[in-house]
């Protein structure tokens, strides 16, 4: 299980806390994609009153039971295809198809108490950037702390605003830290 496998990484790096320089205590899972939805699945359902102190992901996957999704990887699957690429259904791997386990993996029907910041950009070829939305909604509607960053003119690709990004993430992070002992 991925989450499992994201754990015994925490673990390892928190183990060695006393040998690299900083604190096991102050921890932000981060990801680009899949890498955002495996760091928001992680949050959500692991992190919540831990030693996680937050989640950024960039144009993480949210819904995997978004119609919009579903196509947009359907229509990548059958360019791959044509390219002679290896075809597979993403969401059938990860979920095995059913509704029950699209929802179980989806973090916008997981959320948690844990401080998130979502980008993602309105030219998304791959994640529909209204998951970012939702997500978003669904967080500040619960009383969560989430914050959100939607760009107009940016796709999958974060290079086109990749330094104020990472100065908004920096910024986001050194906050959500600077009242912890």
């Amino acid at each position: 299980h991925i989450i499992d496998d994201i754990s015994d990484a925490i673990s390892l790096v928190r183990g060695k806390s006393d040998v690299w320089v900083y604190s096991r205590d102050l921890i932000i899972a981060a990801g680009h994609s899949a890498g955002g939805h495996i760091a928001l699945m992680y949050g959500f359902t692991r992190g919540s009153g831990t030693f996680l102190r937050g989640v950024v992901s960039f144009c993480g996957v949210t819904d995997l039971t978004d119609f919009e999704l579903q196509e947009m990887l359907r229509r990548m699957r059958i360019n791959e295809a044509k390219s002679g690429g290896g075809a597979h259904d993403l969401i059938e791997f990860i979920t095995g198809g059913s509704r029950e386990m699209q929802e179980r993996y989806s973090p916008v029907y997981v959320t948690a108490d844990v401080p998130v910041l979502l980008f993602s950009g309105k030219m998304e070829t791959i994640i529909p950037w209204m998951q970012s939305v939702k997500l978003h909604e669904k967080m500040t509607g619960r009383g969560f702390d989430s914050t959100l960053y939607i760009y107009p003119d940016m796709g999958h690709d974060l290079s086109i605003h990749y330094t104020e990004i990472m100065s908004i993430t920096e910024k986001w992070i050194r906050d959500r830290l600077a009242n912890i002992k």
